[in-house]
């Protein structure tokens, strides 16, 4: 067992600047394992409009709690999903996908992943999300 204690009150949330287009915050909350087919990671990222993840995938998948705003999670095959507050977001192992914020509203999500991250060179196209 292992308890995680909360953020200290000085913590500070960082600035996301790789694999994003547009201005996102993330907290890394949790982390077991990192980068071993077993990692687990937690964290909270909040997107400003318009911002939005680059293409990636996750080994053995990622779950998005959608906290407060809304936004777009989007993969190959469908496209882009509308998401908001209360809603679950569910992508499998090794499905290309990507997430972020609608262009008017903020978008806070926790993101649990469940192994490796590859990412893609490749932004999304605004217009794949409107």
């Amino acid at each position: 067992m292992r308890i995680v204690p909360g953020r200290p009150d000085d913590a500070r949330s960082a600035a996301w600047t790789e694999h994003l287009t547009g201005t996102a915050w993330m907290d890394l909350l949790m982390q077991e394992d990192p980068g071993s087919d077993a990692a687990v990671t937690l964290t909270s990222v909040t997107f400003a409009p318009g911002g939005r993840s680059h293409w990636h995938r996750h080994g053995a998948g990622q779950l998005l709690v959608i906290v407060s705003g809304e936004g777009w999670v989007g993969d190959r095959e469908e496209g882009p999903h509308l998401v908001r507050a209360g809603d679950l977001a569910w992508t499998g192992p090794d499905e290309d996908h990507w997430h972020g914020a609608t262009n008017d509203s903020l978008l806070t999500h926790l993101a649990v992943t469940l192994g490796s991250t590859h990412w893609y060179d490749e932004p999304v196209d605004l217009d794949d999300a409107t």
